[in-house]
């Protein structure tokens, strides 16, 4: 049985290296602050540290497991902890840190793409091909090589578009389309610009209207305007369904009455034309 130790906070950094755990830890950290101050903390619940890598940092020890934990006992004034101290190196920190946070399912979507991308990219560097490079990293987190293909590309995207994937707004397999298309295209600004400008357009569409984005970003290039953009994915679905585009006027003080119809209609946050076109289609009895 591992020895548990009562380690004081201040020799503990609570800034890890290895902790895979990297969106949300303020909600986190509240959560476990307020369950520390009602009942105290649990002496059989310990974190888990290593001695600090870095020899010239201020403190002795990492936090591997447990940064909530030690955030919030720092935030209450708890002088010690109680700590398992495991000699880690970063893949074994790293890999133990992802196995308690995925068994509480607690990593976002960008955090598992960051250390996927990670791994791959420490792999690459040592000369692994892609191949061998997907394949050590789904060993490495014990996922599929499927799920590592899937998450790698949006470990590209900048935090704005990682965020909207964690929220629910953007689908995951629309962030990787957006990074991929777009990574290495221009300067990095400009490509982070120009990611976040397509989440937040694609975001705000029906789910026929996001399926066929993807496919228009899919065959156009990086820095095609946004309207353009958006013609082309209303003539590709007017062709589809055999419909006419017409030019519609309406009422500026209507326009918040034509997006609440809409998402009354399941449309969600859709273009006020497009939930034009669909009241037309209601209205009149069309298919």
């Amino acid at each position: 049985m591992k020895q548990i130790e009562n380690i004081s906070t201040s020799i503990i950094d609570p800034e890890s290296t290895v902790n895979v755990r990297i969106s949300n830890k303020e909600e986190g950290i509240a959560r476990v602050r307020d369950s520390i101050a009602e009942h105290g903390f649990l002496d059989n619940y310990p974190i888990t540290i290593r001695p600090h890598p870095d020899q010239t940092a201020e403190y002795k020890y990492e936090i591997v497991m447990g940064q909530c934990r030690l955030h919030a006992c720092i935030e209450l004034g708890v002088n010690q902890i109680p700590a398992i101290i495991e000699h880690l190196n970063d893949k074994d920190a790293i890999r133990l840190s992802w196995a308690e946070n995925e068994g509480r399912s607690e990593l976002t979507l960008s955090d598992k793409a960051h250390w996927i991308k990670k791994i791959m990219t420490e792999n690459y560097q040592e000369g692994k091909n892609l191949t061998q490079c997907r394949e050590i990293a789904a060993k490495f987190f014990a996922i599929s090589v499927p799920t590592v293909i899937k998450y790698y590309p949006m470990a590209f995207a900048p935090q704005k578009v990682m965020d909207m994937v964690n929220k629910g707004e953007l689908r995951i397999e629309d962030a990787s389309v957006i990074a991929k298309n777009t990574v290495g295209s221009a300067k990095k600004e400009d490509a982070e610009q120009i990611m976040t400008n397509q989440a937040e357009w694609i975001s705000k569409m029906d789910k026929s209207h996001r399926d066929e984005a993807i496919k228009v970003i899919k065959d156009s290039e990086p820095s095609t305007p946004i309207d353009e953009l958006d013609k082309i994915v209303e003539e590709r679905i007017s062709q589809k369904k055999g419909t006419v585009i017409l030019p519609v006027a309406v009422p500026e003080d209507c326009v918040i009455n034509i997006v609440k119809w809409g998402m009354k209609q399941g449309l969600g946050m859709t273009e006020p034309s497009i939930i034009v076109g669909h009241m037309v289609v209601v209205t009149l009895g069309g298919n």
